[in-house]
């Protein structure tokens, strides 16, 4: 499925998605720099 958001709700979809995935990004970093 793919979501077409609409130009107003582009950048509140993107601070979603940082909070969502933010956490993963720190752990993969952390397993890198191990």
């Amino acid at each position: 499925m793919v979501i077409h958001p609409t130009r107003k709700s582009t950048k509140r979809l993107r601070d979603v998605l940082d909070q969502l995935f933010g956490y993963l990004d720190q752990s993969n970093k952390s397993k890198h720099d191990e």
